[in-house]
């Protein structure tokens, strides 16, 4: 049997990403959760209101801006971030911050500079992104009055 080689490929950068990253989205998760005063749950359970029902109506409308921020946060470390990239990229798994170091050393400046203009189209859009869900879920919470 052969050994699976997930060295060179893009299965690693994956790997090294969820693992660099997945503290900073659990860390929103938790402060989502903390900001959930008890009594509101208290008050979910007193108007008769079944665990998915909570989960539901309440919880779920509550700590989506926290978990999306969060999203939104890992989304733009890992678009600029180079430090995992370097070390475990191949020429078929390139990420977009080490193609910006290539070029940018091999004295393309221009493609560096184009390159970064996509960071910064992709930043803009994660953050309407963010904030049309957050409208969304601020409508829908509305109208269940």
């Amino acid at each position: 049997m052969e050994p699976i080689g997930i060295y060179g490929s893009a299965i690693i950068l994956y790997i090294a990403y969820i693992t660099r990253f997945l503290i900073l989205q659990i860390r929103s998760g938790v402060t989502a959760f903390q900001q959930i005063d008890i009594q509101i749950e208290e008050a979910a359970r007193v108007s008769g209101t079944n665990g998915i029902g909570k989960w539901k109506k309440i919880l779920i409308p509550l700590i989506t801006p926290g978990i999306l921020g969060g999203a939104l946060l890992v989304f733009l470390s890992a678009l600029s971030e180079l430090t995992v990239s370097s070390l475990l990229y191949a020429s078929t798994s390139e990420t977009i911050g080490v193609s910006i170091l290539s070029f940018q050393q091999s004295g393309y400046s221009l493609y560096a500079t184009a390159f970064s203009s996509i960071i910064v189209a992709l930043i803009m859009l994660g953050y309407l992104v963010l904030f049309a869900v957050q409208r969304f879920w601020s409508r829908k919470v509305d109208k269940s009055k």
